[in-house]
């Protein structure tokens, strides 16, 4: 008897474990985002990268999914948080090529078309510059908590022709190669690196 009691306790366990489960909340947190950037010069392209210092977020989004999470999200980030590791080039791009722009002391954003499966995903990240909305596809990779982001955007679809121009002629020599040309590609390579916090109960 004494084991077919034990036995049964152990069977309304197991099954009981069945249906239990960890809730876990997902949210966003700022200080723990980078948001990198790479330009090109010259005809064979050599990398300019940066980043922006001040990357925030309207409000405290949160959500058990992931992909609930991204749509929640509306980001801000600051022009003149702006990072090359020059401040001498910082200054010039602040100047002359966001300069030219339109009421762009930031870029500020949003996520839409968000799909993850399992560590992957691709959404659509909506950027706004010189009083332009367009849509920018980007991947996602995540392990965990971790979540890494990357895309290619091209300016002249902000209609910033005005503003690789400017900046061009402002370091026609520091963009000009071996071949004598002077080059400023309208294409950058932005990446994004957040760890998400994460509350389980």
């Amino acid at each position: 008897m004494k084991i077919q009691l034990v036995f049964l306790s152990f069977f309304f366990l197991k099954i009981s474990s069945l249906f239990s489960y960890e809730k876990c909340e997902y949210s966003f947190d700022p200080t723990a985002t980078k948001l990198k950037f790479a330009a090109f010069k010259f005809t064979e392209k050599a990398r300019v990268e940066g980043q922006f210092d001040s990357f925030s977020v309207v409000g405290n989004p949160s959500s058990s999914k992931l992909a609930e999470l991204a749509r929640k999200i509306r980001f801000r980030i600051k022009i003149d948080s702006i990072n090359t590791g020059n401040p001498e080039r910082d200054g010039k791009i602040k100047k002359y090529f966001f300069g030219e722009m339109k009421n762009t002391k930031e870029l500020s954003g949003y996520f839409r078309n968000v799909e993850i499966s399992n560590q992957h995903g691709k959404a659509e990240l909506i950027l706004k510059m010189n009083q332009r909305e367009r849509s920018i596809p980007i991947g996602l990779t995540i392990n965990d908590t971790e979540i890494q982001l990357k895309g290619v955007l091209d300016v002249l679809d902000w209609n910033a022709q005005k503003s690789l121009e400017a900046l061009n002629k402002e370091c026609n020599a520091l963009h000009t190669g071996n071949d004598g040309v002077s080059k400023l590609w309208s294409e950058v390579e932005i990446s994004l690196v957040t760890q998400l916090k994460k509350s389980c109960k």
